[in-house]
């Protein structure tokens, strides 16, 4: 990665040095801007040329190896989460999914804050079924998308049309009957290995590890051990999510010292069964909710707008207004792009976390 000096030399958007105490979202910026001066001219001399090296590498993919471009020019990210991590890897996106894989909808604004080059990338869609043609006409080189659980065909996506327009690099998103998340550390090292880009990779998660455990100490003080519950709400009933769900918001609540509300644990114990780690619980049961902070999962309409009719249900609900985190002011919305598995949505949710609970703009 280059220098603080270089950048601040080879990038006329950014003056002075980096303070100590730069915001997230300056740190974001400031790995999104590393991708793009790495190219920058130096003052000295021009090295000498070095070989050319080849021109393809094989990859190793759930679908079996992949031969793709030692240096490819024209990447094309086909899931939400692939096109983050594609932008944290400092891969040349042409294309991506933005919420919910809908064309329309545009790339979330931490994405945007993240990566202001994003706003030049084509948005491609991905469901509910993906565009083939709109794809081989954006003429990639190279194709990231995400299988899902242990069924590698094309069950979930058409990745043998799509190896058809380019290789396409697979990896698990997702693993197991029952479709368990891949942590995001492990989806990111996979991807960085796939696209010879481990360091890259590494010095994200590092600087995500840093921020966590800062957020954790700032935390410290009103919030160690307090209690947390994830609902996603329906007409019916609500969504609940257990600690081995293994959504990225959820796991990291462990890390920032959050614990899971003891009618977390007795809810799920009484449904009929888990599906990850999750159930959906009778708003009959609501009121049994003795969270400290209950985080809410939003979901996103046809075009891939916000979906708040389910938070509206909710709150229509009079066992919701007795709710601890209620009456405390600590509900938290969470769009569905931030629940995902990404290096990116990890790192927007310590932000939904320090702004909700510690009061932080």
């Amino acid at each position: 990665m280059p220098s603080d000096t270089t950048l601040a030399s080879c990038t006329p958007s950014r003056s002075g040095d980096i303070d100590a105490d730069a915001t997230r979202r300056r740190f974001l910026q400031l790995i999104a801007t590393a991708g793009l001066v790495a190219g920058c001219a130096g003052n000295g001399p021009p090295a000498p040329p070095t070989p050319a090296g080849p021109a393809t590498r094989t990859v190793t993919t759930p679908r079996g190896p992949v031969e793709i471009p030692t240096e490819p020019a024209r990447v094309v990210a086909l899931f939400t989460h692939d096109t983050a991590n594609a932008l944290v890897l400092g891969l040349p996106l042409i294309a991506g999914a933005s919420e919910r894989g809908v064309a329309a909808a545009p790339f979330p604004a931490y994405v945007v804050d993240a990566f202001p080059q994003v706003k030049s990338v084509a948005r491609i869609e991905s469901q509910p079924e993906v565009n083939i043609e709109q794809l081989a006409a954006l003429r990639p080189d190279v194709i990231i998308a995400g299988v899902f659980g242990s069924d590698t065909s094309d069950a979930i996506a058409p990745y043998s049309a799509l190896e058809e327009v380019a290789p396409v690099v697979t990896y698990e998103y997702s693993r197991g009957a029952d479709f368990r998340n891949v942590p995001w550390r492990e989806v990111l090292r996979v991807n960085g290995a796939q696209f010879d880009r481990s360091r890259a990779a590494e010095e994200w998660i590092a600087r995500f590890d840093t921020e966590a455990a800062a957020l954790r100490e700032r935390l410290r003080a009103d919030w160690a051990g307090r209690r947390w519950a994830f609902v996603e709400p329906y007409a019916s009933g609500f969504l609940l999510f257990g600690p081995t769900s293994g959504h990225a918001p959820v796991t990291l609540t462990d890390e920032l010292g959050l614990t899971p509300a003891p009618a977390v644990d007795t809810l799920l114990g009484e449904a009929d069964g888990l599906v990850r780690g999750r159930a959906e619980i009778s708003y009959e049961r609501l009121g049994v909710l003795d969270a400290d902070v209950v985080f809410v999962l939003l979901g996103a309409g046809e075009s891939g707008d916000t979906d708040r009719s389910g938070v509206q249900v909710l709150e229509a609900q009079p066992l919701w207004r007795s709710l601890p985190a209620v009456e405390n002011g600590h509900v938290v919305e969470l769009t569905s792009d931030i629940f995902g598995e990404s290096a990116l949505g990890a790192t927007a949710f310590l932000d939904v976390v320090e702004r909700a609970l510690l009061g932080d703009g």
